[in-house]
């Protein structure tokens, strides 16, 4: 026999089966939709995290750290044409340019504005050694557009820069500060060129502009100090220091210039204490110089020239130093050998003169390759074997057959160990008719 309660249980069994499966339904639709907005918002504000990063880091000059903020980016947000073109962007920046060249191509495949794309393609062609073939078109763009000013004139002044076309950079810079007067690289930029250009005092108003936007640029504040005491300005130059001197430990390189500035005010035995925080097997060069210009001060002369030529190894160049050691040699009576350092300092003289007739020449001749080997030839006796290297190439970007380019940069590449690059040029070298 059939249960009563069982028989008429059925239809409502029936009925509550049917009515949860909606019910099932919509939570499992409602919790899908959660999901997917919960990711989608996590995901957008990993790519706005990442972008504010990027764009941090990329302010003080750190693209490896914007790249990898930009790698999470990507990952989350892999059909964003933008910011596959921010990426070329960055990567280029940091001299990736075969990374560069292959984002931008993903860049124009997903999306990103075509006109952006051929800006970008254009600024790559001319980082990558293929200047002149975009320059004219590079100066075009630039006067005609307002939003990508800075991305074409960072191009344009730093190739400028680079081959000391110094008033090219500085015409740029000049519109790119009315332009965006609050970014620090275009002051820092030209302050440099102000400083090559030998307008000191206007080199130290933008390199105090830089400090003022951006207080934690130690090593430009060092090129200020710097530039103050190379126009004799000790005094101050001690006051732009101070901000290094609050932190725990300072360095050798600030510490040395301390005591320079105590020097130059005859304070010496505040420069004496200076010198004597830093161990002797932390002695840089520059404190050696400050102990030997101090021992001079003291009418130690002996000691003094000691000191001079254990530092004239490492700075053969240095005119302050050269001086020195001809006042200490002169004090004892070693006077052929104070005219035999005289001639030394003559030669260094003559060059600085030299350098600054160049400057001006190249001004008016920025492509003479005679005139860009001269300037490597006086930055290779002043010891200072980049800033030779780097002006070889620009004379062999001119003239590719320089015999006597090739053969110093063969030379010098040696002396590094470089042992493909020296065999390169020394061919190139032999392979001139």
């Amino acid at each position: 026999m059939v249960s009563t309660d069982s028989v008429e249980s059925q239809p409502f069994s029936t009925s509550a089966s049917q009515h949860r499966k909606p019910r099932v339904l919509r939570w499992c639709l409602t919790s899908l939709v959660l999901l997917l907005l919960g990711w989608w918002l996590v995901g957008w504000w990993v790519s706005e995290q990442g972008r504010q990063n990027a764009r941090e880091a990329l302010r003080v000059g750190e693209y490896g750290e914007a790249l990898k903020q930009l790698a999470w980016c990507r990952w989350v947000s892999p059909f964003d044409g933008d910011l596959w073109l921010l990426s070329a962007r960055v990567s280029r920046r940091a001299g990736q340019l075969e990374q560069a060249a292959s984002w931008l191509e993903i860049a124009a495949r997903r999306g990103a504005l075509s006109t952006a794309v051929a800006l970008e393609r254009t600024l790559q062609f001319a980082v990558s050694g293929r200047f002149e073939e975009v320059e004219d078109r590079l100066i075009d763009w630039l006067d005609h557009t307002r939003t990508d000013f800075p991305l074409i004139a960072e191009v344009l002044t730093g190739e400028y820069m680079r081959q000391y076309r110094l008033p090219e950079a500085r015409s740029i810079l000049d519109r790119w500060l009315e332009l965006d007067p609050e970014n620090v690289e275009p002051w820092l930029r030209r302050a440099w060129v102000l400083e090559r250009q030998l307008n000191a005092d206007a080199a130290i108003n933008d390199y105090r502009k830089v400090l003022q936007l951006d207080t934690a640029r130690p090593l430009v504040r060092l090129q200020l100090v710097d530039l103050l005491l190379k126009v004799r300005k000790p005094r101050v130059a001690l006051m732009e220091l101070q901000p290094l001197l609050q932190r725990p430990s300072p360095s050798a390189e600030v510490v040395s210039r301390l005591a320079r500035c105590h020097r130059e005010l005859g304070q010496f035995d505040q420069a004496q204490a200076c010198l004597d925080t830093v161990p002797a097997q932390q002695q840089t060069a520059r404190i050696r110089l400050e102990l030997a210009q101090l021992a001079l001060e003291k009418g130690e002369f002996q000691q003094a020239e000691m000191l001079f030529r254990q530092v004239l190894e490492e700075l053969p160049r240095e005119r302050e130093l050269l001086f020195g050691l001809i006042r200490a040699l002169t004090r004892q009576g070693k006077i052929a050998e104070a005219e035999k350092v005289e001639l030394q300092l003559r030669a260094i003289d003559e060059d600085s003169r030299r350098m600054s007739q160049l400057m001006a020449e190249l001004a008016r001749k920025p492509r003479d390759p005679a005139l860009r080997f001269e300037c490597a030839q006086i930055f290779l006796r002043s010891g200072l074997k980049e800033d030779a290297i780097r002006w070889l190439h620009l004379t062999l970007e001119t003239a590719p057959s320089h015999r006597q380019a090739h053969t110093l940069l063969a030379e010098l590449y040696q002396q590094q160990g470089n042992e493909q690059r020296a065999a390169y040029h020394r061919h190139a070298a032999k392979s001139v008719p």
